[in-house]
């Protein structure tokens, strides 16, 4: 039994699926109804696809080094429209 025959569901584009991810206001469950809308038979279902997307991420190496002394910048990490500290409150355009 060959690839092919072990696996009958189509296969996503993992690499357009990371960089729709990467918008604001996309998440992984809303890339998959839409998956799911074009392929409602042969499709992977919900886990899956998450379970395969996280195998197909894991291949990547993406790394970024940022030298900088402690205390003199403050990095922020966040997903969606609104940055949250004790002290502010900001909506991120």
């Amino acid at each position: 039994m060959t690839g092919a025959e072990a696996d009958p569901f189509v296969k996503p584009d993992w690499s357009e699926v990371y960089r729709e991810l990467k918008r604001s206001g996309v998440t992984l469950r809303l890339l998959w109804e839409e998956y799911r809308a074009c392929h409602p038979d042969d499709g992977y279902g919900y886990s899956a696809y998450c379970q395969h997307y996280r195998a197909w991420v894991k291949r990547l190496s993406p790394s970024m080094r940022q030298r900088h002394v402690a205390g003199e910048k403050l990095f922020v990490d966040y997903s969606g429209l609104y940055a949250v500290s004790s002290h502010v409150f900001l909506r991120v355009y």
